[in-house]
C-alpha cells in the first residue's frame, strides 16, 4: 500500500510541477504580439500597404456558415481594394457553392472583390484545394480561414502591421473553438489551454511554435518558396514545421478566431486522430530532417505521444488508488480519540502519515485545474470566463477521453481526410 501511495504522490507532484512551470513561464504573455500605433512608420498609406488574398476552403459547408465568415470579413479595418477574397469549391458540392454564391454577392456589394475557384477531381485534402489557387492569388500576403470563423474587426491590418514593422514571413493567432453544449465548452477551455498557455510556454522558452491553419497569414513569395502547403493531415503544423527549419521568422499576433466546434463526440474524436496523425508524420520529419533542431520542433508535436502515456498512467493510477481502497487503506489512520459523552463531539487524530500524504495528493490533483481556471479567467476570448470556470472540474474526464484517439492514430495507417461536423 505504501508503493501505491508513493506512485500516486510522484505521478500526480510532477504533473503539477509541469502545470505550474509552464504558467510561471508563459504567463506576462509577450509570446503574442500587438504593433503599437506609436511603433507604426511615418507616413505610411493605402499605397505602402500589401494586397492580401483571403483564401476559404470549403467543403460539404452550410450557407449560414459559410456568410457568418463572409460578414466577419466585410468588417475588416483594410482597405476594400487591397482586399482579395477566393472561395474554394470542390467540383461535387453543389449546396456548399449555392452558399458561396450567396457570401460573393453579399462580399461585392460591400466592395470586396471576391471570386469563387471550382477544384475538378477526387477530393483529397484542404492543402491541394489550396494550392489548386495559389497562382491565381494576387495578393502578396495569403490568409487562410474556414467557414465558421469570426474574426476580430482589425485583424487583416494588425497582421500585415507585424509582418511588415517585424519583418516576419508568417503569422498566426489563437483560435478559440465553441460551442453551446457541454462538449462545446470544454472543447472552447481545451483550446483556451493550448493557445493561451501552452503556445505562450513554448514560445518564452525558446522552442518552435507550430501555427494553426485558421488565421494564418503568410507571404506569398516564401509559400511558393518551400512547394505550396504540404498535402498532409495537419498541413498547417507541417507548414511551420517546414519554415522553422528553413529559417523563416514566424510571429504570433494578439488576435483571436472564433470557430465552431465539433458537434459530436465521434466528430470530434475523428478530428483529434486526423491531428494527432498528423504531428506523428512531423514528428517522423523532425527524425530524419531536422538535424541539430529536433529538440526545438519535437516538444511542440509530442502531443500524441503524451496523450498516449497520460492515458496509460491515468488507467494505472485509478486502478491503483482503487485497489488502495479496496484492501482497507487508510482505514485507522484516523480515530476518535478518548471517550464522548451525549454532548461532547468526538475529538479526531490523525495516526499516520498516510493522511497527511492523501493531503498532498489532494492538492497536486487541484494545481493543474487551478492553472486551467487562472488561464481561463484571464484568456483573450469574448466568451464570459466566470461562467466557464465551473466546467473546468470535468477536464480530467474530458483530457482521458480525447487521449483515447491517440492509439488508433498510431496504429492506423490510413486516416481519412474528413468534413468535422461542427456545432
Amino acid at each position: 500500500m505504501v508503493l501505491d501511495i508513493m506512485f500516486i504522490t510522484a505521478y500526480l507532484g510532477i504533473n503539477a510541477l509541469i502545470w505550474v512551470t509552464m504558467y510561471g513561464i508563459g504567463r506576462d504573455r509577450t509570446a503574442y504580439e500587438k504593433i503599437d500605433s506609436r511603433s507604426e512608420p511615418k507616413g505610411t498609406n493605402i499605397y505602402g500597404l500589401p494586397r492580401v488574398s483571403i483564401v476559404v476552403p470549403l467543403y460539404l459547408e452550410r450557407p449560414g456558415s459559410i456568410m457568418r465568415t463572409a460578414i466577419s470579413i466585410s468588417k475588416q479595418r483594410y482597405p476594400r481594394g487591397l482586399l482579395e477574397v477566393v472561395f474554394v469549391v470542390e467540383e461535387s458540392d453543389t449546396e456548399t457553392l449555392w452558399g458561396a454564391e450567396t457570401a460573393q454577392k453579399y462580399l461585392l456589394e460591400n466592395g470586396i472583390r471576391t471570386n469563387i475557384y471550382i477544384v475538378g477531381g477526387r477530393r483529397s485534402s484542404k492543402a491541394r484545394a489550396l494550392n489548386a489557387v495559389l497562382k491565381f492569388l494576387e495578393g502578396e500576403i495569403i490568409a487562410v480561414y474556414d467557414a465558421d470563423d469570426i474574426l476580430e474587426e482589425d485583424q487583416v491590418s494588425e497582421a500585415v502591421k507585424l509582418m511588415t514593422i517585424r519583418g516576419y514571413d508568417a503569422v498566426g493567432v489563437r483560435v478559440y473553438r465553441y460551442g453551446e453544449s457541454l462538449l462545446g465548452k470544454l472543447i472552447y477551455i481545451d483550446t483556451v489551454i493550448w493557445y493561451d498557455l501552452i503556445i505562450s510556454f513554448l514560445r518564452r522558452s525558446g522552442f518552435h511554435t507550430p501555427l494553426s491553419g485558421e488565421g494564418l497569414y503568410i507571404r506569398k513569395k516564401i509559400l511558393e518558396e518551400v512547394g505550396g502547403f504540404p498535402e498532409k493531415l495537419a498541413e498547417d503544423a507541417y507548414l511551420s514545421l517546414i519554415l522553422f527549419e528553413k529559417g523563416y521568422r514566424i510571429g504570433l499576433l494578439d488576435s483571436y478566431v472564433e470557430e465552431a466546434a465539433p458537434k459530436t463526440i465521434s466528430s470530434h474524436l475523428r478530428q483529434r486522430i486526423r491531428w494527432y496523425r498528423g504531428h506523428l508524420e512531423c514528428i517522423t520529419r523532425i527524425i530524419f530532417h531536422s538535424s541539430g533542431k529536433r529538440l526545438r520542433t519535437s516538444i511542440s508535436y509530442i502531443s500524441p505521444i503524451i496523450a498516449v502515456v497520460s492515458l496509460l498512467i491515468s488507467i494505472a493510477t485509478m486502478m491503483t488508488t482503487s485497489t488502495y481502497i479496496a484492501r482497507g487503506g487508510g482505514q485507522g489512520d484516523i480515530y476518535s480519540g478518548g471517550q464522548s459523552s451525549g454532548t461532547d463531539p468526538p475529538r479526531f487524530q490523525i495516526r499516520s502519515p498516510v493522511v497527511i500524504t492523501l493531503i498532498a495528493i489532494f492538492i497536486e490533483s487541484a494545481a493543474p485545474l487551478a492553472v486551467v481556471a487562472l488561464t481561463v479567467f484571464s484568456h483573450r476570448g469574448s466568451r464570459d470566463s466566470r461562467s466557464l470556470l465551473p466546467y473546468t472540474i470535468l477536464l480530467p474526464l474530458y483530457w482521458i477521453l480525447i487521449s483515447v484517439s491517440a492509439l488508433p492514430a498510431m496504429v492506423s495507417r490510413n486516416v481519412e481526410w474528413y468534413r468535422t461536423r461542427r456545432a
